[in-house]
């Protein structure tokens, strides 16, 4: 599946930096094992692959830009679970979601809403204990 990406991701995601995307997905094409051709310029003549990934697993994720809160749905230990992200696993997601600081991303996520959370390595976001 052909995945479009600003080309400021491009490096962060070729050095291991940027280890998953957020998207909304209502017709949930992103599942394990699915092939990943990385791209800038999708649909038009400047169209360039820079990478291919299998998804390794998805999570649900509420953006919660009013109170920069960020709410993750996944399953551990075969039981559904979510749960908030505490001050230091949100700035470990801006991170892993490839922007140099909560500020920037936040100016990107703005508006509140729910996204899948596209892995492409075996990273996954669990309840702290």
């Amino acid at each position: 599946m052909v995945i479009g990406f600003k080309k400021q991701f491009v490096p962060l995601i070729v050095s291991g930096t940027k280890i998953h995307t957020l998207r909304e997905d209502k017709n949930v094409r992103f599942k394990s094992g699915v092939t990943l051709h990385m791209a800038t310029g999708v649909r038009t003549k400047d169209y360039k692959q820079f990478a291919q990934k299998t998804v390794h697993g998805v999570q649900g994720a509420d953006i919660l830009p009013a109170t920069k809160r960020i709410k993750v749905y996944g399953v551990f230990n075969s039981v559904g679970e979510n749960f908030i992200l505490s001050e230091k696993q949100v700035e470990q997601f801006v991170k892993n979601d490839g922007f140099a600081s909560q500020e920037e991303f936040w100016e990107w996520f703005n508006v509140p809403g729910y996204y899948h959370v596209i892995h492409w390595t075996d990273f996954r976001y669990r309840p702290e204990e």
